[in-house]
């Protein structure tokens, strides 16, 4: 009969704890908001034996419009997801330079969208080589730098 009685308390022990859980679980808690301002995003590849082309710069906007959510296919994983897109504006009057074994390489706005390239072609992406970019847009300059890796191996 104890045990009994002792089973009974742990399982309405346990029933009252699970009930908290769920409730609590269940209050608003803090959410991450979106920023009030807008981010500037510096989006490109750099592809080996070609020319630099189509490094995007643009403002996300600032919370209170509405983004898209859509179902893309993963091909690396075999399966659908969504992901979300924010709207962008395009920067247009950025400054934009690709530095390259210690030469800076001007990219212009090729169509006011927000895209900027090589005006020559005179940059043809090298394995080995260390690439820099920097923006500077409305006061602000962003940088970053990448390593092209070497070519692999034929198997």
């Amino acid at each position: 009969m104890k045990a009994l009685e002792s089973c009974l308390k742990i399982l309405v022990l346990c029933l009252i704890y699970g009930c908290c859980i769920y409730l609590l679980s269940c209050s608003e808690g803090t959410v991450p908001t979106a920023s009030d301002k807008a981010n500037i995003v510096i989006s490109g590849f750099l592809y080996t034996n070609e020319q630099v082309s189509d490094i995007r710069v643009v403002n996300t906007t600032p919370a209170g419009v509405k983004d898209t959510t859509v179902i893309v296919f993963d091909s690396l994983l075999d399966d659908f997801d969504t992901m979300r897109i924010m709207p962008t504006e395009p920067i247009n009057d950025a400054e934009v330079f690709i530095y390259a074994n210690g030469t800076a390489y001007p990219l212009v706005n090729t169509n006011d969208s927000g895209y900027y390239s090589d005006p020559d072609s005179t940059i043809i992406v090298t394995p080995g080589v260390t690439y820099r970019i920097e923006v500077k847009v409305h006061g602000k300059t962003a940088v970053s730098e990448t390593v092209v890796p070497e070519e692999a191996p034929s198997l």
